[in-house]
């Protein structure tokens, strides 16, 4: 029953996307080096993305892949992606934000610890940074209504564009939950998505002891 339901959460979020287009697959060598990156367009953004991936080009990033979810992240995926900010009273906001419109999910080839390079080009989180995505682009706050405790809550937020996973542990998280298990399997060259507890899997392929063992993590097979 739990599979037949996963299996129709899939299909669902299939049917609101455009085709994956994929470019160059991820190699084991992509994550020894940690030179890919999660980079994801959010709704306010649409109709900018091909100057931002130009940018990020000009930048020497390579666009590996790129889908678009024309509903935007469903809310459960949206709960899971900004997981960490659960605790704060702006994440119902936040998940309003990234369950309404269009949404555009990259994933980037760079240098080494490639998210580090993604996140100085994005900039702050209030855009204030000369010389930077958010700030070339724009950021500005927005007030959402949301569900909280039952009752109808109104909510600021910042809407700045554009998302960038903070450590190549999260590059990893990110897309293990952003991309249906079909879409996963397209991406990678004789790798797959999986659910690990041993952290020496992770050490296997990922010369990083520091990764957490409970994460979904992107390994050779």
């Amino acid at each position: 029953e739990r599979r037949r339901a996963e299996e129709q959460k899939a299909l669902i979020l299939i049917r609101f996307s455009d085709p994956l287009e994929i470019f160059r697959k991820i190699t084991g060598d992509d994550l020894i080096k940690q030179s890919i990156a999660f980079c994801m367009l959010k709704s306010d953004a649409q109709g900018l993305e091909s100057c931002i991936i130009r940018d990020l080009e000009a930048a020497g990033f390579e666009v590996m892949s790129i889908i678009k979810r024309s509903n935007g992240l469903t809310e459960d995926i949206a709960r899971r992606l900004y997981e960490e900010h659960k605790e704060k009273e702006f994440f119902p906001g936040l998940i309003v934000y990234a369950a309404t419109g269009i949404v555009t999910l990259l994933i980037l080839k760079g240098q080494e610890q490639a998210f580090r390079q993604l996140r100085k080009i994005m900039g702050d989180t209030l855009g204030k940074e000369e010389g930077t995505l958010r700030y070339k682009y724009g950021s500005h706050w927005e007030t959402y209504k949301c569900e909280v405790n039952g009752g109808i809550k109104e909510i600021r937020g910042i809407e700045n564009k554009i998302h960038g996973s903070n450590s190549f542990e999260n590059v990893l998280r990110e897309i293990s939950i952003v991309y249906t298990k079909e879409e996963l399997n397209l991406l990678s060259e004789n790798t797959t998505f999986q659910y690990l507890t041993p952290i020496e899997e992770i050490e296997r392929i990922i010369k990083d002891s520091s990764l957490s063992p409970y994460l979904y993590k992107l390994i050779a097979i």
